[in-house]
Formats: C-alpha cells, sequence, structure tokens
C-alpha cells in the first residue's frame, strides 16, 4: 500500500466528516481503506491547485457530493467479486472509492485526458485492483460485469455499454433516469435517489446486445 502524502488534511479530520456518509450507507470500511480514500482527498486537492480535476474546494463537500455519491454506487453494487469500467474517471469518482470500499472487484478507471490519467495513476499506485486506461471507452475492447458512468452523458455510451457490459450504474438526474427506462437496450431497476440530493439518482440495470 502506498504511503500517504505530506498531512495537508488530517485524517481525523476526514474520518468525522467521511463517518456520516459511512453510516448513512450502511458501510464500514477498516483502517487500511480509509488511509486510500484520505491519501485519494490529499491528492486531489494537491493537484487541484494545478490542473482542473473539482470545482469544488470545501471539503465536507467534496466528500458529501465526490465520496458520498461513489461509496453510495458501493452500497448498491451488492457484490464482492467482478470486473467494472468507470467510464470518464476525471478525478476518480466512483470508481477509485468503490474499488478500495469493493477490493476484490477489479476496477479500470478510463479517462481519455492526459493529465487526469496521470492523476488517476498516482492516485492508483499499489492498489493491485485497480488499473488505468488512457483514451476512450469505445476504444477499449474489453468486456466487463458492470459500468459506472458519472458526470458524462449516457446518450453515446448506451450502445458500447450494452456490447461489453452486463449491467451498468449511472449517476443522473431524474429526467435523464427517465430516459434511460425506456431505452430497449436496458433493462433498468427503480432509481435510487441520493440521500443528499434527492434530484439526482442512480440509475442501474443490466443490458442487453
Amino acid at each position: 500500500m502506498a504511503a500517504a502524502p505530506s498531512n495537508i488534511f488530517d485524517i481525523k479530520c476526514f474520518e468525522a466528516l467521511l463517518d456520516p456518509v459511512l453510516k448513512t450507507l450502511r458501510l464500514t470500511l477498516d483502517p487500511p481503506q480509509m488511509q486510500l480514500l484520505r491519501r485519494h482527498m490529499e491528492l486531489l486537492l494537491q493537484w487541484s491547485r494545478k490542473i482542473n480535476l473539482t470545482s469544488v474546494r470545501d471539503p465536507a463537500e467534496i466528500i458529501r457530493r465526490h465520496f458520498g455519491e461513489s461509496l453510495f454506487v458501493a452500497a448498491h453494487l451488492g457484490v464482492e467479486t467482478g470486473t467494472l469500467v468507470d467510464i470518464g474517471s476525471g478525478a476518480g469518482f466512483p470508481g477509485f472509492p468503490v474499488a478500495v470500499a469493493k477490493p476484490h472487484v477489479a476496477v479500470t478507471l478510463v479517462e481519455s485526458v492526459g493529465k487526469k490519467a496521470a492523476f488517476l495513476k498516482e492516485v492508483s499506485r499499489d492498489v493491485s485492483n485497480v488499473s488505468i486506461f488512457r483514451g476512450r471507452f469505445e476504444n477499449l475492447h474489453s468486456a466487463f460485469d458492470w459500468a459506472t458512468v458519472r458526470g458524462v452523458s449516457m446518450d453515446r455510451l448506451i450502445a458500447p455499454i450494452s456490447l461489453r457490459c452486463k449491467g451498468f450504474f449511472a449517476l443522473v438526474g431524474k429526467d435523464e433516469a427517465a430516459a434511460l427506462a425506456l431505452d430497449p437496450r436496458l433493462r433498468c431497476h427503480e432509481p435510487a435517489p441520493l440521500p443528499w440530493q434527492p434530484d439526482r439518482v442512480l440509475a442501474s440495470g443490466s443490458c442487453f446486445t
């Protein structure tokens, strides 16, 4: 496991902010998992000074919006093993926290922007169940159990996802979730509203080729 960088964000503060999220989601993380998420947070704050990884600067809001939404996906994954691709991973959300919470799920973070892909490589250094693909998902010719999507329109992704993934999890607005439910290539479950932002939901389901 990679050592944490210089202490720019106190672990006790991080745990205090994340604890209500974990309790709401009924998730339990052990100390090594907490250390990985804390390191993710530290690197995010460091790198955001130089490149545009997130417009959110308040630590509590970062944890609620980014880590909270990501762990919401992990809580709904429902299994402990499998393969998952995070499309347009950006700063690693939701894929990296899902990988931390589900250490036996092999997670591929897909990012086409070079600087963001470099950030993901640094975040995931020595994390054995995470790999990075720099490029577009359409050019990644691998099959996965699930795809996760956040902050990327599903319109152009439904076709490649339905060809290469058995299921999907998409953090979207209510209107987009309703549109996904009408697509014949997807069999959607009832959307799950985010506890902290009920106008956003987790759309999920299975895919047809």
